[in-house]
């Protein structure tokens, strides 16, 4: 299984969006102030990040795809929402 996002692989407004957080929180860049996440919309973005570089590390780690996707939903079964982020990213 691919685990690239199936909802923000082909989503550059989230790169984008992430891109210009970072930026402007990094370097407080008055230009992009506009174009940053802030809030819920905030937490989500760090939600989505935390995720996918835990998916990443467990690949780096040796683990099996679907080993991967097992502790993932185990993990998160108590909280996994419609909208979670595991759902984004797991399907």
């Amino acid at each position: 299984m691919d685990y690239k996002a199936r909802r923000i692989e082909d989503d550059e407004n989230l790169i984008n969006k992430i891109v210009a957080t970072r930026h402007y929180l990094t370097h407080y860049d008055k230009s992009l102030q506009k174009k940053v996440a802030t809030g819920l919309e905030l937490l989500r973005l760090t939600q989505i990040l935390q995720l996918i570089v835990r998916i990443f590390l467990l690949k780096e780690t040796g683990f099996e795809p679907e080993h991967i996707r097992t502790l993932l939903i185990r993990a998160n079964e108590s909280n996994l929402r419609t909208d979670s982020p595991l759902k984004a990213i797991l399907g």
